[in-house]
């Protein structure tokens, strides 16, 4: 585990600048948010505020991360696949990029759990053409939009037995990184285009910290079933920040003829929304489980000084795992864990007065290896956006790759 551990925190160079997916929609705010969604999550349509478990980290709810009862480490992969539709022949991009890193360890078994993650906060990768008609004449601007970059997250996350089974955490992140983006302007007549083209580029960089914090319940219905109920709720921030500008003449051949800074290190922020996350679900002790999570993001009073067309937000996804005998060694299927689920949402996004809706179906799976660890797996077949009002529709695939490695550490040993 140790040397696995060391290849792990390797690949968390690459985080940083890990592209989730190619969307024109990352052309807003700080670009696509991304949860704490695990590979085991994402096979439930990323359920998880009220799911205790034993053998897998809880990264959506600190305050269940006691019921993590063995020293664990997760790492992870992700892949995007998306066709986009509107505004001319359909066209396709692909992504893959490190998903996540999370060390877990139970402080006190039972009674206080901890975590250590490294996951990507925000991604920004976009790459779009638009033609705008030049008043009073039948020439044409053509406009190329690029961004890339994204925001990445290191969070020490805790969570608390306070009495019998009502569990209290919170999750500290210290967000950074930063995003370019680039807008090429070529004026064309009829079948000339200029000779010139005129390039803005911006390069904004962030960092700063973010708060959260939570509760857990179970309550006992029956023998070996339970209802369990968890609430998350993330503080209102803001992100600090830089800001610099360039405007620059370019030829055809994108080779600079003259530049002129804009702007230089300037001081900006960004504000980021209060976010209040609901989950429930009933649970039949390692045989099956039934989640339903309920998300609100409140952007109407957030980036408000960078008009950046984001209102209030909401997810709803619904999940399920199945495992059939857990306990049975003769049957290597029955103790894989299933997962079923479906979500929707309405994304923060208002482009051209338009809301941006997704939906999307969930299946995945666990296979257990030795020591309770496992390879999770988790896919996610969906469609967002709208053709009308000149926008694009996205249908895409993801896939989700895990490694969790489950062991006893800090043990003391009775004989030598």
């Amino acid at each position: 585990m140790h040397k696995l551990l060391v290849v792990g925190f390797s690949l968390s160079f690459f985080i940083g600048s890990a592209q989730s997916i190619t969307s024109p929609y990352t052309n807003f705010g700080i670009g696509e948010i991304n949860d704490f969604s695990l590979p085991h999550q994402a096979g439930m349509a990323g359920v998880g505020l009220a799911l205790p478990n034993l053998y897998y980290i809880n990264l959506k709810n600190p305050a269940l991360l006691p019921y993590t009862l063995l020293t664990s480490f997760q790492v992870g992969l992700q892949s995007d696949v998306r066709t986009y539709n509107g505004g001319g022949p359909a066209t396709t991009d692909a992504t893959a990029s490190v998903s996540h890193m999370v060390f877990a360890v139970p402080i006190k078994a039972g009674k206080w759990g901890s975590a250590v993650s490294l996951l990507p906060y925000s991604s920004v990768n976009y790459d779009f053409l638009s033609r705008d008609i030049i008043a009073n004449s039948t020439d044409s601007v053509a406009n190329f939009f690029e961004g890339e970059g994204g925001l990445s997250q290191v969070s020490w996350s805790n969570g608390f037995k306070v009495y019998k089974n009502l569990n209290l955490g919170f999750r500290a992140s210290y967000v950074f990184g930063s995003i370019t983006r680039r807008v090429n302007n070529l004026i064309e007549a009829g079948d000339i285009s200029s000779p010139f083209i005129i390039n803005y580029e911006e390069m904004t960089s962030y960092s700063d910290v973010v708060l959260s914090i939570s509760m857990a319940h179970r309550i006992k219905v029956k023998e070996e079933v339970w209802f369990n109920y968890g609430v998350v709720y993330d503080l209102p921030g803001s992100l600090q920040g830089s800001r610099s500008e360039t405007l620059a003449r370019l030829n055809q051949n994108q080779v600079e003829i003259v530049a002129i800074e804009l702007a230089e290190d300037q001081s900006i922020a960004f504000d980021l929304p209060s976010s209040l996350s609901i989950g429930t679900s009933i649970e039949r002790f390692n045989k099956m489980q039934v989640g339903l999570d309920v998300q609100f993001l409140r952007w109407s009073n957030a980036a408000v000084q960078e008009g950046n067309g984001l209102h209030n937000s909401y997810s709803i996804a619904l999940g399920a795992q199945i495992t059939p005998d857990y306990k049975d060694v003769n049957s290597y299927l029955k103790r894989v864990d299933y997962r079923f689920g479906f979500g929707v949402s309405q994304l923060p996004y208002l482009a051209s007065g338009t809301e941006i809706n997704e939906i999307g179906i969930n299946f995945g799976a666990s296979f257990p290896t030795k020591s309770f660890s496992s390879l999770d797996m988790g896919f996610k077949l969906g469609t967002r956006g709208t053709i009308t009002n000149n926008l694009i529709r996205e249908n895409f695939a993801q896939v989700v790759f895990g490694l969790t490695i489950n062991d006893r550490w800090f043990i003391k040993r009775r004989y030598d």
